[in-house]
């Protein structure tokens, strides 16, 4: 009632309060509902002016029906304005829904990037030594994903001197300013020796000290390994020995080897096709020293000639072999 009394007819504030209503679900935000809320909290301080008699003014001087009218335009332009708003509002928000599905994207692009070079990216606090990981980082030093990492526990999975040697990276890098790159191996979480490539570049605040180191580390082990067997090959290739001296070469082939394979227990056997025996040239076991020629029927190493294919032979392999394949030990 006292809002009608002070010119704001039933039908046009009904009107006014649907209107805001169905802009704020139809562009489907609170902002115009907010927006709707505030506008009636005036209209009621409004009234209650009115009817107190702080807003009144002399019915003779202002006749109701421009009274009416005021209020009507008044209602009219905030209804409009109100409009306008939520609709730039909405299209801000809009935008920002866009950028924001854009950078997650992007986000995610980065992650599978990351997985399929192997690369991963990682910031360390040289004061609290406290380090984030990306995923790809986890996966590399096979470390469940999210567990808090310090530089004690990176340290930890480094292999040998190269502990202290990445500390000393640290080190410089904190007090020059300057990145660092280094390759170090480690081994994993799982046990594996990895091979690892890092780069660490030191951010500075405002005033040139250094706060946080930003980096990247990239597993290498493939191409570390690639290179090792090529240098293998190439040494193995170049290597020329009188025959008889196949003793010679072929200890020197393992040792070459070894820079790839255990070696600790190894030998060459050569078949004679009519005596049916094998003779070894070259072997070295840890226990085993009898290396005179012997037939081997029933052995992996009959087996591996019969097939004509190379084996890696687990435990569960022999298992099935002793059964299916009639393979004896030795």
């Amino acid at each position: 009632g006292a809002i009608n009394h002070i010119g704001v007819y039933a039908p046009i504030n009904s009107a006014y309060t649907i209107f805001i209503i169905l802009s704020g679900i139809f562009f489907r935000q609170s902002a115009s509902l907010y927006a709707l809320f505030i506008c009636m909290i005036t209209s009621f301080l409004l009234a209650y002016g009115n009817e107190n008699g702080m807003l009144a003014t002399p019915q003779h001087a202002i006749p109701p029906y421009i009274v009416w009218l005021t209020y009507t335009l008044v209602y009219s332009a905030v209804a409009a304005l109100v409009y306008v708003a939520v609709r730039l509002v909405g299209q801000s928000l809009r935008t920002s829904e866009a950028v924001a599905r854009q950078l997650q994207v992007s986000s995610d692009n980065l992650r599978r990037a990351e997985t399929l070079a192997h690369i991963g990216n990682f910031e360390l606090d040289p004061h609290t030594e406290k380090i984030i990981w990306s995923d790809e980082v986890y996966r590399i030093f096979d470390v469940p994903i999210g567990t808090p990492i310090t530089l004690n526990d990176y340290q930890s999975q480094l292999v040998g001197d190269a502990q202290d040697s990445i500390t000393r990276y640290i080190s410089s890098a904190v007090a020059t300013g300057q990145a660092y790159e280094v390759e170090r191996p480690i081994i994993s979480g799982d046990g594996i020796r990895k091979d690892i490539y890092i780069i660490g570049n030191p951010v500075k605040d405002a005033s040139g000290q250094v706060t946080k180191i930003f980096g990247v580390v990239q597993d290498i082990t493939a191409r570390k390994r690639a290179e090792v067997v090529q240098d293998v090959l190439l040494n193995i290739s170049r290597t020329r020995f009188e025959d008889e001296n196949l003793h010679a070469l072929l200890q020197y082939t393992f040792e070459q080897l070894s820079k790839l394979l255990n070696v600790s227990n190894c030998y060459v056997a050569l078949y004679d096709i009519e005596t049916e025996v094998y003779s070894f040239p070259y072997g070295y076991d840890q226990y085993d020293k009898d290396w005179s020629p012997q037939k081997l029927e029933k052995s992996l190493t009959d087996y591996v000639r019969r097939t004509g294919k190379a084996q890696i032979v687990t435990e569960d392999d022999y298992k099935r072999l002793e059964k299916d394949a009639n393979i004896e030990f030795f």
